[in-house]
C-alpha cells in the first residue's frame, strides 16, 4: 500500500522543529539556569528537552513500532505523571540527553522510511502520529519562549550564537498535513529575538507581540 503523506517533508520538518528546539537551549549561558526552576511553579528548562524525546519515543517506538523502552529512567523522569513537578529536578546532564534525543530520532526515522501506512492503524494513517510529535515539539517551544523569557538578560548568550548560524533553521516550509498555524517560524524567530533582549516584566507583551 502506497504512502499518503511525503516522508521526505515530514523528516524535515522533524530536523527544523528539533533545530530550533535545541537554538533556544542554546541561548543560556549556564547549564545550572537550565537546571533550576526559573520561577516557582515551574520546572526546570532543561526537562522540557528531554520530554520531547521522551514524547516521541512512547509515542512512535513503543506504541506504534511495539519496541520495549531502551531509557526506562527517562520514560519516568520525563513523564509529567509520573515525575510531578516538585520532583523534576534531578535531571541527566545535557550531554546525555542530547545522545538520547539522537538515537530515539534516528530509530524514529528508520522506523518511518520502512513502514507504510496502515488503514488499520489510526495514528499512521496519513502521518498522523509524526504531525502530532511535531505539533507537540511546537507546543513546547512555546512554553520555552515563556520560561526563558524570566531568566534576566545577563544569563542569556544575547544573539552571538544565533549568528554564528550553527543551530538557527531556515524558514520552514508549510506542509498540507499540517495544522499548525503558518507563519510559525516568524514568530520563532522573533522570539529568539525577544528572548535575547527582554526580562520577565515584558514577558507577557513580547508574547502577545508573536501570537
Amino acid at each position: 500500500m502506497a504512502r499518503t503523506f511525503d516522508v521526505e517533508a515530514v523528516a524535515e520538518a522533524m530536523r527544523e522543529s528539533r533545530e530550533f528546539t535545541r537554538a533556544m537551549f542554546d541561548l543560556v549561558i549556564a547549564e545550572s539556569d537550565l537546571r533550576r526552576p526559573p520561577a516557582d511553579g515551574f520546572r526546570p528548562i532543561l526537562w522540557h528537552l528531554g520530554h520531547v524525546g521522551a514524547f516521541e519515543s512512547y509515542w512512535i517506538l513503543q506504541r506504534i513500532k511495539g519496541d520495549p523502552t531502551f531509557a526506562p529512567r527517562y520514560d519516568v523522569v520525563f513523564d509529567p505523571i509520573k515525575t510531578p513537578r516538585e520532583d523534576a529536578n534531578n535531571l541527566p546532564p545535557i550531554a546525555e540527553i542530547d545522545s538520547y534525543l539522537a538515537r530515539v530520532r534516528e530509530e524514529v526515522l528508520r522506523f518511518m522510511q520502512a513502514i507504510r501506512d496502515d488503514q488499520s492503524q489510526p495514528l499512521l494513517r496519513d502521518g498522523y502520529i509524526y504531525n502530532l510529535v511535531i505539533e507537540h515539539e511546537y507546543q513546547h517551544q512555546e512554553t520555552l519562549a515563556y520560561l526563558l523569557q524570566l531568566l534576566a538578560p545577563e544569563l542569556k548568550s544575547g544573539g552571538k550564537r544565533q549568528e554564528a548560524g550553527s543551530r538557527m533553521p531556515p524558514a520552514s516550509r508549510l506542509l498540507t498535513w499540517s495544522t499548525f498555524p503558518a507563519g510559525h517560524s516568524r514568530w520563532a524567530r522573533g522570539v529568539i529575538r525577544s528572548l535575547t533582549t527582554t526580562n520577565s516584566r515584558r514577558t507577557r507583551s513580547s508574547l502577545t507581540a508573536f501570537a
